[in-house]
C-alpha cells in the first residue's frame, strides 16, 4: 500500500521549522481545521492524534471539543512532542513519545476518535499502524486521515512550479533523473487493509486549499521534506538547491493543492 519511508522528522531544527512554517502560514491550519471538522469531534469523549506533530493538529480538534473530553497526541520525535507541550497549555490534552505502530503498547484505550494529519502515507508500516490503532480504539470509533491527492493513485495531482524548479536543481547536483512523485496510497489496497483490520470506510472527501507559492517554498525548508529526496547529497547542497529553485519561482503566484480525506469506522 506504502512504500517503505525512513522517518526523517527527529532533530531539533525539524521540530522548530516546522513549528515555525505552521504558526506564519496558513496550510496546515486549513488541513488541520477540515480535519477535525470530518472527524465530528463536538460528542467525542477521548481523542487519539497521530503524528501529532508540534500540536497544530490537536489545537485544531481542541476547538471542536467538549470542555470535560481529552485528547492524547503521540508522535514519534521527542523533539517534536516537546514543542507541542509547550504549544499546547490546554488542561485536556497531552502529549506522548511513541511511533504510530507500538500506541498499542502504551496502556492507553477506550478513544473513539483517531485523526492523523499529512502524515499516513509517510508511515514506514501503515498496516501495523492500523492493527495497533484497531486496539485502542471502541468499536464504532471514527478514524480520520488525509493524503495529497498526487500521492493517491487515480487521483490527479500537478506538479507546482517550484516542485519543478527543485527537481531540475536537484537533477543538476546528482546527475540522475528526479522521478516524480509516486502514488503512495491505493485505494484497493487500503480498503483491504481496513477490512483486515477491523474498520469499515466510511467517506472519502476532497479538498482543494488555495494558497500562494510562498508556503510551498517555505514547506520545503523543512530538512525532513527536503532531505529524502537526494539522500546521497550532504546538507549544503541541498540547500543551494533549494535556493536555486526559490530563485526561480514567483512566490506571489496562487497554487491549489488537493488533499483527499479518508474516513473510515472501528467495527
Amino acid at each position: 500500500m506504502l512504500s517503505p519511508v525512513m522517518d526523517p522528522w527527529r532533530g531539533r531544527v525539524n521540530a522548530e521549522v516546522y513549528d515555525r512554517f505552521v504558526r506564519d502560514h496558513q496550510i496546515y491550519r486549513r488541513i488541520n481545521h477540515r480535519l477535525a471538522e470530518l472527524a465530528e469531534l463536538r460528542d467525542a469523549r477521548r481523542v487519539l492524534d497521530l503524528a501529532c506533530g508540534t500540536g497544530a493538529t490537536a489545537l485544531a480538534c481542541l476547538r471542536l471539543m467538549d470542555f470535560d473530553a481529552d485528547l492524547l497526541g503521540v508522535d514519534a520525535s521527542e523533539d517534536m512532542v516537546e514543542v507541542a507541550r509547550a504549544n499546547i497549555l490546554d488542561p485536556r490534552a497531552r502529549f506522548l513519545v511513541c511511533p504510530a505502530a507500538s500506541v498499542s503498547r502504551t496502556r492507553v484505550e477506550g478513544f473513539d476518535r483517531a485523526v492523523c494529519n499529512a502524515a499516513f502515507w509517510q508511515f514506514p508500516a501503515p498496516h501495523a499502524v492500523l492493527e495497533a490503532l484497531s486496539t485502542v480504539l471502541d468499536p464504532g470509533a471514527r478514524f480520520v486521515f488525509n493524503v495529497p491527492a498526487e500521492r493517491v493513485e487515480g487521483e490527479e495531482g500537478s506538479a507546482h512550479p517550484f516542485q519543478l524548479a527543485i527537481a531540475r536543481a536537484l537533477e543538476a547536483r546528482t546527475g540522475r533523473p528526479f522521478p516524480a512523485s509516486p502514488a503512495t496510497v491505493h485505494p484497493d489496497l487500503l480498503l483491504e487493509a481496513l477490512d483486515e483490520t477491523g474498520f469499515e470506510p466510511d467517506e472519502r472527501v476532497k479538498y482543494t486549499y488555495e494558497g500562494r507559492q510562498r508556503e510551498l517554498i517555505e514547506l520545503m525548508s523543512i530538512p525532513a521534506m527536503l532531505a529524502p529526496l537526494a539522500p546521497e547529497l550532504s546538507e549544503d547542497a541541498r540547500q543551494e538547491a533549494w535556493e536555486e529553485a526559490r530563485a526561480r519561482t514567483d512566490p506571489e503566484e496562487k497554487v491549489a493543492v488537493e488533499w483527499i480525506y479518508f474516513r473510515a469506522r472501528k467495527r
